[in-house]
């Protein structure tokens, strides 16, 4: 027990150090509500659902086997361009796939910067089995716009059918954190990670914890396990206590929801830690945040995690540097490699 103990307080040392701020601990959040003018009513949580349910980034639709992207596709009045695209596509639908590539080139002479187009030209390479090539005219795009989703998943699809399972896995985990909610890129990061005998971890950060007011001056406090009480009881500190979040403003320029999730999952963490081996099991979601605490990526776990939930487009805040670390966190955090003689007796 004493070992835990001094555990915990090398990560709220640790917490502390990385965040710049004075967050609080179990017990001091607990001294606030035993102090508090509002009464606080502890209850246990029967279910909680996923809210993790947005909406995607939609890209730019097309019709007929279309390319989604989030690049604008530059279509010009001309008329030879207009010739040029109808013929390009009609050859596309048509799987004619060197026909394709000959108009949307004649179209590319004038418009070398048209991601979709040169997505076009990549498409109709791999389609035809040309995946190099494909992988040159996807790089370009890269090149051009590094935040286009779409062409780091053609780009990571085209390195699994060269068996390129390094290139391909980082690039569909950039795909996968510039449209964060897509199931459909989420299917394909799993399935070229399973191609690799290794797995992409299948659990969400969800604290299992409700807070509500029935009434003027009464909070119920919801929560199931021990380290999510602890969560929920500063989530309703900062809820019904409007001096703490004041407080909390003047000590840190990082915004409020970013420090109240540190403090949260801080309270959670400390208690996770004191549990036994086989109950912390329940818990993956915190043994990550533990790990990604000492490794340094506490700033991407929580960005990941739960910031870009609801806020999916903040990760185009990030430049090309800033990604790739995220991609470090998750192949060091998220992935796992299957063993191979489990798999064998099944």
């Amino acid at each position: 027990m004493q070992m835990k103990y001094l555990l915990s307080i090398l990560l709220l040392y640790c917490f502390l150090f990385v965040s710049g701020q004075r967050l609080h601990d179990p017990s001091e959040i607990l001294r606030m509500m035993d102090d508090s003018k509002v009464k606080y009513k502890m209850v246990e949580l029967d279910s909680v659902e996923s809210t993790n349910k947005y909406s995607l980034i939609r890209g730019w639709p097309e019709e007929n086997n279309g390319i989604f992207t989030i690049s604008p596709y530059v279509q010009e009045s001309n008329t030879s361009f207009q010739k040029n695209y109808v013929k390009a596509e009609k050859y596309y639908r048509a799987k004619r796939w060197s026909k394709a590539i000959k108009y949307y080139k004649k179209n590319f002479r004038n418009h070398p910067e048209n991601v979709p187009l040169l997505l076009r030209i990549g498409a109709s390479y791999a389609q035809s089995e040309d995946y190099m090539t494909a992988i040159y005219w996807y790089k370009q795009a890269i090149a051009i716009n590094f935040h286009d989703f779409k062409a780091h998943q053609l780009l990571a699809e085209a390195h699994l059918a060269n068996k390129d399972f390094s290139n391909a896995k980082r690039h569909i985990l950039l795909a996968h954190l510039l449209n964060r909610l897509d199931e459909r890129i989420l299917t394909k990061v799993k399935h070229i990670f399973n191609q690799n005998n290794s797995a992409f971890a299948e659990w969400e950060l969800l604290p299992k914890s409700k807070v509500t007011s029935p009434a003027l001056g009464q909070v119920t406090v919801a929560a199931k396990g021990s380290p999510w009480k602890a969560y929920a009881n500063v989530i309703a500190i900062w809820d019904f206590e409007p001096q703490h979040r004041i407080r909390m403003a003047k000590i840190s320029n990082q915004n409020g929801a970013l420090i109240q999730l540190k403090e949260a999952l801080l309270n959670a963490l400390i208690i996770y830690d004191e549990l036994k081996p086989e109950e912390q099991g329940a818990y993956p979601e915190l043994e990550c945040l533990k790990k990604a605490l000492h490794g340094q990526f506490l700033n991407e776990y929580l960005v990941y995690e739960k910031l870009s939930l609801t806020q999916p487009t903040m990760l185009y805040g990030y430049n090309q540097a800033g990604l790739q670390r995220f991609v470090d966190y998750l192949m060091k955090y998220r992935v796992s490699q299957k063993n191979n003689k489990s798999n064998g007796s099944k």
